[in-house]
């Protein structure tokens, strides 16, 4: 993830840091397989695990993604290299006092910020869950640094926290 700078030799300092020694490097989205992402969010003292698990839509295809533990939620990350982007959700469950339909109206509020919202039934109808994505694009072929990465999760976290703390209005709103 770090690339000495300097001289072949180890001496010398170059770059606008003159106390760094090491240059951040950027990983194109090929290189972001789960265990090259659990290492940067390791990094930035996240708990991570990551996740193999059946694809959706997809008999026997496997689909890998990061589990990353934050602010009491757990949100997924994945590359997604069909649409050329890095994916992030997060995952809420436990709102069995509304509708489906009031829960929908909420979710199409919430989709006009970066941040969008989705819900899912639960499958016996009863409840629902109420799912956080952002998607971050990444041009074929360029780069994104590791601090970028946590960057990117880290505004997503305190969007998906603020859509979280203001759930209740939306939902009263909506209604």
């Amino acid at each position: 993830m770090w690339r000495k700078r300097g001289l072949p030799d180890g001496g010398g300092v170059r770059g606008d840091d003159p106390h760094s020694l090491f240059e951040a490097m950027d990983f194109t989205l090929a290189q972001l397989t789960p265990e090259n992402l659990e290492l940067i969010f390791q990094g930035a003292f996240y708990k991570t695990q990551v996740n193999y698990g059946d694809q959706e839509g997809q008999e026997g295809a496997k689909a890998v993604s990061l589990f990353v533990d934050a602010a009491g939620s757990r949100s997924v990350i994945w590359a997604n290299h069909d649409m050329g982007c890095l994916w992030f959700c997060s995952y809420f469950t436990g709102f069995d006092g509304h509708s489906y339909e009031d829960m929908l109206k909420a979710s199409n509020f919430y989709d006009n910020y970066p941040v969008h919202a989705h819900v899912v039934k639960a499958g016996d109808g009863s409840s629902c869950e109420l799912d956080f994505s952002y998607a971050h694009f990444v041009p074929d072929g360029a780069g994104i640094s590791a601090r970028d990465i946590v960057g990117i999760y880290r505004h997503f976290e305190k969007m998906v926290l603020r859509h979280m703390t203001v759930f209740n209005q939306v939902m009263q709103a909506v209604a």
